[in-house]
């Protein structure tokens, strides 16, 4: 599973991507974790053991969202 925060900007034929950034590896994933995800990366962390759960959690809120803004 790799972290990542993706910023989409509308235009005229869609969505595009603004901005792509991952997390970075070994030590400095926490400090790039909360750096990315300020909101959340307390719950994320404390939630990492269900990794999965979060896994579904998140396809079902992004295929939520996608159906929300293509009407």
């Amino acid at each position: 599973m790799i972290s990542c925060r993706i910023r989409l900007a509308k235009d005229e034929n869609g969505y595009v991507v603004k901005e792509y950034k991952e997390t970075e590896e070994g030590e400095e994933f926490i400090d790039s974790l909360e750096d990315l995800f300020p909101r959340y990366s307390k719950q994320v962390l404390k939630d990492t053991e269900d990794g999965a759960d979060l896994g579904e959690q998140l396809q079902k809120k992004v295929e939520n969202w996608l159906s929300n803004t293509s009407k």
